[in-house]
């Protein structure tokens, strides 16, 4: 793809992708109301895309993961996620600024939401047809 002209150049949906989702970058704990299971969002900038994890613990044992990534191209930014079982979703990116965006599922009406609370706090909204709307609520630890 574009691995040469990133040697050389930073692409400027780069620049936006980081300036627009940079309020991620950090490790997060997700606030349960069951204490045995914690769960835990972790986003860093790798070779210039954002990108993170989700992990839950069970007495200490991960119970369940999934990775993510911020791409762009020209023109738009996309969230996809893969899960423990490789299943690999897209969502186009359909609203932005620097405190939220909307992730809308390309095959479906399923929306993601990510909010800024605060310096040290997000909420994740996630929207559906099939199942009722869930919020997690995180607090920054690092």
């Amino acid at each position: 793809m574009r691995l040469l002209l990133l040697l050389f150049i930073i692409p400027p949906a780069l620049v936006a992708q980081q300036k627009e989702f940079g309020w991620l970058v950090g490790t997060w704990k997700e606030e349960y109301r069951n204490d045995s299971i914690q769960g835990f969002e972790i986003w860093k900038i790798d070779r210039g895309i954002l990108q993170g994890e989700y992990f839950q613990l069970k007495h200490e044992k991960k119970i369940f993961a999934s990775q993510f990534k911020l791409l762009s191209n020209s023109q738009s930014f996309f969230l996809v996620t893969k899960d423990n079982d490789e299943k690999v979703e897209e969502f186009m990116i359909t609203f932005f600024n620097e405190r939220s965006f909307v992730g809308k599922r390309s095959n479906d009406n399923e929306k993601i939401l990510y909010t800024k609370m605060d310096e040290n706090h997000f909420q994740i909204q996630q929207e559906s047809e099939r199942i009722p709307t869930t919020r997690l609520y995180f607090t920054k630890v690092k």
